[in-house]
Formats: C-alpha cells, structure tokens, sequence
C-alpha cells in the first residue's frame, strides 16, 4: 500500500498460483455456473469483472488486518477468540 500526492491509497498485490475462470472449460458446469451466477457476472467477457470481485475482497481483508494491527487488536483478538478460548 502506497499514498499517492492526491492523497489516496494505491493497493498492488500479486497472486502467483490462484487459478481462475470464467469462460470456457468448466464454467459451464452446472455448480460452477451457478456461482458466477450468484455473482450476477455476465457470462461472456466476464474476466475482469471477476478479477474485480476477488480484489475487493482480498483488499477488504488487508484492509481489515491493517487496522486491526495499527490499532492493536490484531493479536488481542486472536488470543481471545482462538489461542484463549477452549474448545
């Protein structure tokens, strides 16, 4: 994460082995249809519509950790919630 001059934040990341599709080979499954389904993606020309939808979720995540740990509730969460909590 970057500050840009305008005073934005400017996101890159790199995913080297997610392995992704829509069009073609198995999208026309019936389970896997009904996923780009659900994501109301159209069903051709659809790529980087989807490539959208996993970014703005893999940035909401880092989002979400990145405040968690300015804030210092990052590890006051986890050893609550998993390391001291018993199961």
């Amino acid at each position: 994460m970057i500050k840009t001059p305008e005073g934005d934040i400017r996101v890159r990341t790199t995913i080297p082995s997610m392995m992704v599709a829509t069009i073609g080979g198995g999208t026309g499954l019936p389970s896997q249809n009904t996923c780009l389904s659900m994501l109301q993606l159209p069903e051709k020309n659809s790529r980087d519509a989807f490539a959208e939808v996993i970014m703005g979720v893999l940035i909401g995540g880092e989002l979400s950790v990145s405040a968690a740990m300015t804030a210092h509730h990052f590890s006051a969460a986890h050893q609550k919630f998993t390391r001291g909590s018993k199961h």
